[in-house]
């Protein structure tokens, strides 16, 4: 299950996992937010943060370049927009994964992610991290631009979509 929150007017996704994290959980968060924002507002996207810190299961399966492959093809089919290149767009937006706080869960997503970090990947890979504040440092992103506090707390005013 996700919530996903649009922050910095739309330039900044945030996608909250409760759960569990299955199969293609990930993909289907981000092509779901995608819809909701609507092809030419994801353009708008600078990053994206999976933050899987409340998240109770992980598993690994469906992590094989299959997926990878049928995710990438769904991705740069609803960014197409004449004039626009959604391949280069896609790579530009940073990525970030939060990790889950139970160690165990933590070992079963990094090995996910090893799985899918695989030559002729045609997206990112996520930076790990271990808190939404290194996420937002990394990004250069000060107090009086976000409201950085609120955001700390898990308090969004932003929501775009729950599934679930």
């Amino acid at each position: 299950m996700f919530t996903s929150y649009a922050l910095l007017e739309g330039s900044i996704s945030l996608i909250k996992f409760t759960e569990s994290y299955s199969r293609a959980e990930g993909d289907n968060a981000v092509l779901e937010t995608l819809r909701c924002l609507g092809a030419k507002k994801s353009y708008l996207l600078s990053a994206m943060i999976f933050d899987l810190r409340n998240v109770t299961a992980v598993d690994l399966y469906d992590t094989d370049r299959s997926r990878l492959n049928r995710f990438e093809s769904m991705l740069l089919n609803f960014l197409s927009i004449p004039g626009r290149d959604p391949l280069t767009h896609f790579k530009a937006v940073r990525l970030y994964s939060i990790l889950p706080q139970d160690e165990e869960l933590e070992a079963v997503y990094r090995e996910r992610l090893s799985r899918l970090d695989v030559s002729g990947r045609r997206t990112n890979t996520s930076m790990l991290c271990v808190s939404l504040e290194e996420a937002l440092e990394d990004m250069g992103l000060s107090h009086e631009r976000v409201r950085y506090e609120n955001i700390l707390s898990g308090q969004f005013p932003w929501p775009v979509i729950t599934s679930g």
